[in-house]
């Protein structure tokens, strides 16, 4: 059985698919900055530091964001796919604290991407479909993991990111209990940024907690089971947001579009 006689395109029958592409990209926020994990990170020469390129990131006109210059790559099996995650994880940013010795620095952000095509015999349809995984860094308190320096700036920009987060999530959910819109601090922080669209309409949010049992990890354990007790009873809200993108194309603005997406200009 053919896969273009099973997939059609919803209110559109006379579309058949012609072309699937599934993608990977992948980023950290560190300290606030943002670096693409897909790029091997280089040295100085002289003095060994790691020189690394901090990306931007850009606001579309219904809301949502994306990172100018980020690398998308392309792949075609599950053997390919690991790779490519296992360059990622490799390149991110981890230390060695008291009580972790590869812990994150970062927030690392995974996004899978399904682009399918699908024509008619005047026109062409492109839709777009995300999975994004994100990997929190755990909050830290400095009394325990003893940072100084570096990673006390670090820590800092890690907690700072959660507490945000978990105002959001609070928002989100007070919104939908009451009659009024509460103010989502979104823009606070880049990660908000990042998962803002995903609290969307159209979208499904689900949150996987890590917790130590460890009796010295108690306060540490209960605040990571509050945001996923939070998390849990949030419902998509409306939103001009499509996080599965449809567009309509002839065959010249359908190349134009993909030329366009390229240059990271949209």
């Amino acid at each position: 059985v053919k896969m273009e006689n099973i997939i059609k395109l919803n209110g559109h029958p006379e579309y058949q698919l012609s072309g699937v592409e599934l993608c990977m990209e992948s980023f950290e926020i560190y300290n606030e900055d943002i670096y693409d994990l897909l790029v091997e990170p280089k040295k100085d020469k002289t003095t060994g530091a790691v020189l690394r390129t901090k990306l931007q990131m850009k606001e579309r006109d219904n809301k949502s964001f994306f990172i100018k210059g980020l690398n998308t790559i392309e792949f075609h099996s599950r053997t390919q796919a690991e790779t490519i995650l296992d360059k990622c994880l490799t390149n991110r940013t981890l230390a060695d604290t008291l009580l972790n010795s590869n812990s994150s620095r970062s927030h690392t952000i995974f996004k899978l991407i399904l682009r399918m095509v699908y024509h008619s015999s005047a026109h062409k349809c492109l839709t777009e479909s995300s999975l994004c995984i994100v990997d929190l860094a755990g909050s830290e308190r400095s009394k325990r993991t003893e940072n100084l320096a570096s990673q006390m700036l670090e820590a800092c920009n890690i907690n700072k990111s959660l507490l945000v987060l978990g105002r959001c999530l609070k928002a989100f959910k007070e919104s939908q209990n009451s009659n009024y819109s509460m103010v989502v601090p979104y823009r606070d922080t880049k990660l908000t940024r990042v998962l803002y669209e995903y609290f969307h309409e159209g979208n499904n949010l689900r949150m996987i907690a890590n917790i130590n049992p460890s009796q010295t990890d108690f306060e540490e354990s209960m605040r990571v089971l509050n945001y996923a007790a939070i998390a849990k009873d949030i419902q998509p809200i409306k939103s001009r947001i499509d996080s599965s993108r449809k567009v309509f194309f002839t065959d010249n603005t359908l190349s134009e579009f993909t030329r366009m997406k390229t240059d990271e200009t949209i």
